[in-house]
């Protein structure tokens, strides 16, 4: 009952305008161990003088036990999946955690580094930014839960409190059987100052008192579901006509500010499938598809040059079609598009334009400039569709343009350092804004955001560590945005127009599980 308590303390914060969240995580009890033992007795007397027949929420001791060995390692989580190619390379696996030294990580050149894998316990060379860092405890091993106390309350139902999910808010999240209810759940869970919350400890203040008085700790769940379910009409959701232009639109008499919208392509199929195109493609070269998320049909090329050059799954084009429908419902203008020259680039600057319904009116810029640091490209260049393959392949290409940095002039560039790089990148973003007016969607990879844009707000470069941070946790089609007042000068980092996707994984199902 933490979460109602929350949200209806209400004289003490409404005066000064403070929004608070339900609590939707669970609660955590750190015990203490190895401390010195004439401090035992103190310890002991602080643990009897805990009340816990008050507490509203049930308390656990579990074990756990980790491999003393590993305690001086970084617990990393498989992002996505790797098909080893050298012998001393380690295979990832999703659902996997790789322990990592952190020395490894400072040290490497190359952003290859040195693993073990929690599941089978080998180790091996892995591509770092494969892996997000997550806490220690992920990679534990439970091995007993005791229950410290049995606290039932009347207003939560214990089988749906469960642990680090919208169940665990039985007062506001009954689960929803009607799009009434999600726009109600919506309403509570995400507030601000002048938002539902402040409005539903108002309407509380409204009703009439009971036996004199109401207390803030009496008001039952049901009450509070009824009160939230009056202020539908203030979801964070609402309206795309009254919500969709916060950014895009200026009042009248305004000069509209120019924006730069810099985007991530959308979900590729070789960090999807690993390993595709044997099974993928036939002698003769033709393809075949193997899963409802790889494409129907691809253009007819080489098999071998879509192993550097992935297009996008299914999924990547839909994520991609949704983000351009969501800046089109927010009023985005585009005027001028570019993308870096992988396949997967040009594939989500289409879905993007055909989500905007731009697709006839706004050719693609293919610029090689924009493409990915040279430094993980030893083996040269990938071989790019040109711009008569890829309209061909009914692609909307300027054939007339004239890139700032040509395919030719990055195959010497193997060496390139890393502010090398973010130049390369920002040069082509400065060069663009000189030379064009209006609003720029740029087209790129996880990096782009960051090293298209930094410079231009007046950010010092980053670290190649930061940088890796960075890219572990830019996800498929994620936005920055930039934006001007005169168009020239004074750029900086704004929130994008529109929410982000988030989905989880779907394993590949095989049907003889069930033999």
């Amino acid at each position: 009952m933490i979460s109602p308590l929350t949200v209806l303390r209400r004289k003490s914060i409404v005066e000064f305008s403070i929004s608070l969240e339900p609590h939707v995580k669970s609660l955590h009890l750190t015990l203490a161990y190895q401390f010195p033992s004439n401090q035992f007795n103190a310890l002991k007397q602080l643990v009897e003088g805990l009340d816990t027949s008050h507490t509203g929420a049930n308390w656990e001791l579990r074990l756990y036990s980790r491999d003393s060995r590993l305690a001086t390692k970084q617990v990393h989580k498989v992002l996505y999946p790797h098909t080893p190619r050298e012998p001393d390379e380690l295979e990832l696996r999703i659902g996997d955690y790789i322990y990592l030294s952190p020395e490894a990580i400072q040290n490497s050149s190359d952003g290859w580094v040195e693993g073990i894998s929690w599941l089978t316990g080998t180790n091996g060379y892995l591509p770092e930014n494969y892996t997000e860092r997550t806490a220690e405890s992920d990679a534990w091993t439970m091995h007993r839960t005791v229950p410290l106390c049995d606290v039932v309350s009347p207003d939560l139902d214990p089988p749906s409190d469960t642990v680090d999910g919208a169940a665990g808010l039985r007062f506001d999240l009954p689960v929803p059987n009607s799009e009434h209810d999600i726009d109600s759940q919506e309403t509570l869970s995400i507030g601000h100052a002048e938002g539902p919350h402040q409005q539903l400890v108002e309407d509380i203040q409204q009703q009439p008192q009971v036996d004199g008085k109401m207390k803030d700790e009496n008001v039952p769940a049901d009450k509070l579901y009824e009160l939230m379910k009056k202020r539908t009409a203030m979801s964070v959701i609402g309206d795309q006509s009254e919500q969709g232009g916060r950014m895009t639109q200026e009042p009248d008499g305004v000069v509209p500010k120019r924006r730069i919208y810099v985007l991530r392509h959308g979900e590729r199929i070789d960090f999807t499938f690993g390993t595709w195109i044997p099974y993928c493609f036939d002698e003769a070269g033709n393809y075949i598809r193997k899963d409802l998320n790889m494409p129907k049909c691809l253009p007819h090329r080489k098999s071998t040059l879509w192993q550097r050059d992935s297009p996008l799954t299914n999924m990547g084009r839909y994520q991609a079609r949704l983000t351009g429908e969501a800046m089109k419902d927010a009023g985005v203008k585009i005027d001028h598009v570019y993308s870096s020259p992988s396949f997967r680039c040009i594939q989500t600057t289409t879905s993007i334009l055909e989500g905007l319904g731009l697709k006839e009116s706004r050719p693609i810029n293919v610029e090689p400039g924009l493409f990915e640091w040279m430094a993980w490209y030893q083996e040269g260049l990938p071989e790019w569709m040109s711009k008569e393959e890829l309209t061909a392949a009914d692609y909307n290409i300027t054939m007339e343009y004239e890139p700032l940095s040509k395919a030719e002039d990055l195959k010497g560039q193997h060496q390139e350092g890393l502010e090398e790089f973010y130049q390369r990148n920002s040069d082509v973003t400065e060069h663009l804004i000189k030379s064009t007016t209006g609003n720029i969607l740029i087209v790129g990879h996880a990096t782009t955001l960051d090293t298209c844009t930094r410079h231009i707000v007046g950010e010092k470069l980053r670290s190649t560590n930061d940088m890796s941070r960075i890219m572990q946790k830019v996800p498929y089609c994620s936005m920055a945005v930039i934006e001007s007042a005169d168009g020239l000068t004074g750029w900086r980092l704004v929130e994008p127009p529109c929410d982000p996707i988030t989905h989880t994984n779907n394993n590949r199902f095989d049907w003889k599980i069930l033999t």
